[in-house]
């Protein structure tokens, strides 16, 4: 079988009904591809349940918790699996892709090769816009997104106004800076040409990285406003000390990369 797309989902403690959503949108999709689940959770209690549910040949999985080096190495070791294809595509498990999203993401790519990564429109549950495409970080913006109590300050509320593009037009097809992570379609060649992900990202930053990565090699990342996913977005690092530490980290790392901008 002539794999035209590989697509990869890591998950860590997601339940079976949330990663059945997410494959059973993806096979609604009118577009040959094998699913690569690269499963990070401590227990085992997914690989019986989707090996019996799903063809091995279009879902494959892959327990890593003994090797979770994160979000990034984990999508970085997915796409190293089974055959080639033409296009890699990085997806969250808590996504469902709406019609025709794949088809015309990619056909995007065909047809401009100065196109390195392409990405939808992205919506909440209730059908609200998802903010996905953003501006460079600022070290003011995502203290403001963190700690409510200095967010109503007028400058650190437009430090964030700023870097979550607030003002973008989401109707437009647009070339774009930064997106999100939870949707990644790229050339293979591209993605391998990047070396992907910066394994040294445990979580968060990996995305923005990649599009620094992509957009020095003269490359461009492309928004389509015409086809949509779903994305039960959860801030995790605002409810957890653990994910916030790795939060830290993360941007520390990537203003170290790439620069520190304050504002």
């Amino acid at each position: 079988m002539e794999v035209k797309l590989k697509i990869c989902i890591v998950v860590y403690n997601h339940s079976f009904d949330i990663i059945k959503t997410n494959i059973e949108s993806i096979l609604k999709q009118e577009i040959t591809c094998v699913i690569i689940i690269v499963d990070h959770s401590p227990n085992d209690f997914l690989e019986s349940i989707i090996r019996k549910t799903y063809d091995s040949n279009v879902v494959q999985f892959y327990s890593r918790s003994k090797f979770n080096k994160g979000y990034g190495a984990g999508n970085n070791f997915g796409f190293t699996q089974g055959k080639l294809s033409d296009y890699y595509l990085v997806l969250n498990p808590d996504v469902v892709l709406l019609p025709g999203v794949l088809t015309s993401l990619i056909a995007t790519l065909e047809n401009n090769p100065k196109i390195g990564l392409s990405f939808p429109k992205v919506l909440n549950e209730d059908g609200t816009i998802q903010y996905n495409i953003k501006r460079k970080p600022t070290l003011f913006a995502l203290l403001g997104r963190r700690f409510s109590v200095i967010s109503k300050l007028n400058f650190i509320k437009q430090a964030m106004d700023s870097y979550e593009f607030r003002d973008f037009d989401y109707e437009k097809d647009s070339i774009v800076e930064y997106v999100g992570g939870c949707f990644m379609l790229f050339p293979s060649k591209v993605y391998h040409e990047l070396n992907g992900f910066d394994d040294n990202y445990f979580m968060y930053f990996e995305d923005y990285d990649l599009c620094n990565k992509l957009r020095s090699r003269g490359l461009l990342i492309q928004y389509l406003s015409k086809v949509s996913i779903i994305h039960s977005w959860q801030r995790g690092s605002h409810k957890s000390i653990k994910l916030f530490s790795i939060f830290v980290k993360s941007m520390i790392r990537f203003f170290w990369k790439w620069g520190l901008k304050w504002y």
